[in-house]
């Protein structure tokens, strides 16, 4: 291990039970072993998690309901029960983050796996696509 300094303050890394470590002892455990990024907002809220997790839970999963209940899909308006991944997590390698996910309802969320695309825009507005990649009726706010 490498000293971290009489202070440590000047460390940015913790191990899962918050003892400080020296940012090279990070990425040797990144070679060689697994580690996990997360990634805290201001207030300490946890907003996105890495890839180890499929599942939208705790503060990830308020923050996308936040976003609305409504099916995110143009015309639908029914009450979403499900956060999808914008971008697929399996497939695509999509994160588990408030910024790669949607509500949904689970006809619409089928849909995506059928060749039909959703996306959000960086004004918030999300898009619809079918399957030969014209555009689904008009875009919805977020």
């Amino acid at each position: 291990p490498h000293d971290t300094g009489p202070t440590g303050t000047e460390q940015r890394c913790e191990t899962d039970r918050g003892l400080p470590i020296d940012p090279r002892d990070a990425v040797a455990a990144i070679l060689t072993g697994r580690i996990r990024r997360v990634v805290y907002d201001s207030a300490g809220v946890v907003i996105d998690l890495g890839r180890t997790q499929r599942l939208f839970r705790g503060s990830t999963r308020e923050a996308v309901w936040l976003q609305g209940r409504q099916c995110l899909w143009p015309g639908c308006g029914v009450t979403a029960h499900q956060q999808d991944h914008t971008d697929e997590w399996a497939s695509d390698h999509g994160p588990t983050s408030t910024h790669n996910a949607g509500p949904m309802c689970s006809r619409h969320n089928r849909w995506k796996h059928h060749g039909y695309r959703t996306w959000r825009d960086p004004d918030g507005i999300w898009h619809t696509t079918r399957p030969d990649g014209t555009p689904l009726d008009r875009p919805r706010a977020a």
